[in-house]
This record gives structure tokens, sequence and C-alpha cells, in this order.
């Protein structure tokens, strides 16, 4: 649909207000469109509104709960707003359904740091390091999380690795 490819077109120009406009015309026109309601919320993530992003990510979510995306986009949301419990249920739902990308993986990592789960944190990252060995931030939040643990050789050798990677 033409508001549908005008949004996106604006969106991809960073007219947000136009964007917005539009996909709310083309879902009057489709209202079940689950990859429009996404593309709504993102752009309402682009302008920081991050709770109309995660209730338009929600509907999408609830339209079409077969699309790791969607999931992926929630959890971002969830973890900006401190809630990573339901970031860490978003991101595994993500990854149940096909996206294990380091990505994903290290945000969920994150959020295993931040609720304390140390472990599942470190084996997260470390699955985040065997999909891209070159990311720097991988192996420090690793070393953090064994720091957590007071296992600082094992820190000592991901900041060691960090290092060599960001001097």
């Amino acid at each position: 649909d033409e508001f549908f490819d005008r949004a996106v077109a604006y969106d991809e120009s960073e007219q947000f207000d136009k964007a917005v406009s539009d996909y709310k015309s083309y879902l009057r026109l489709v209202p079940d469109d689950a990859n429009a309601f996404y593309n709504l919320g993102l752009t309402y993530e682009s302008q920081g509104k991050f709770d109309l992003a995660k209730t338009h990510f929600s509907r999408a979510i609830k339209l079409d709960g077969s699309d790791p995306d969607f999931y992926t986009a929630r959890a971002g949301i969830l973890y900006e707003q401190d809630l990573d419990k339901q970031a860490i249920s978003d991101y595994t739902k993500a990854i149940e359904l096909g996206d294990e990308s380091a990505a994903v993986l290290y945000n969920r990592a994150l959020s295993y740091y931040h609720t304390q789960k140390y472990l599942k944190a470190i084996e997260d990252c470390s699955l985040a390091i065997a999909d891209d060995p070159t990311d720097a931030d991988f192996y420090y939040l690793r070393g953090d999380s064994y720091v957590a643990l007071g296992k600082f050789d094992e820190a000592l050798l991901d900041y060691s690795e960090t290092i060599e990677m960001k001097p």
C-alpha cells in the first residue's frame, strides 16, 4: 500500500512524524498487519517514545508471535526501562524462534548481569563470542561477570582480550 511504502521512506529520511501519520493511515486500512505495528514501534523508538514503541511491538507480537524481531525489539525497550526479567523472557523467545545472533545473546547477557545471574551472563557471552569473536564488548561483560563471581583469573583473560581489541 502507498501509505506503508511512504511511511518507510519517511522513516528512512528521519521524518518520523510523517512516518507515524502514514503508518496510522495504513493501519486504519489494514488493521491486522503485524509488520506495520512493528515498524510503527521502531519509529516511536527512534523518537524516544518508548512506551508507545513497546505498545506497538506488543501488538505486533499479538498478531504474529512467530517473528523473533518483534520480541527482540520489545526486549530492547524493556531493558531500557530496567525491566530486565521481562527483557530476558523476550530475548529468550527470540532465541527460541531462531535468532541466536551474537547481538541478541549479548543483550540477554546484559539483562542477566543486571539481575545478578552471572553464570547465565557468562554462558550467553561465551555463545556470543563463539558467533562473533571480534566484539570486545562480549569479552568485557564476561569479564565483569567473572569478577562478580570472584573468578579473577578468568576475568583477567577477558579484560586482556578486550584491551588487545580496544587499546
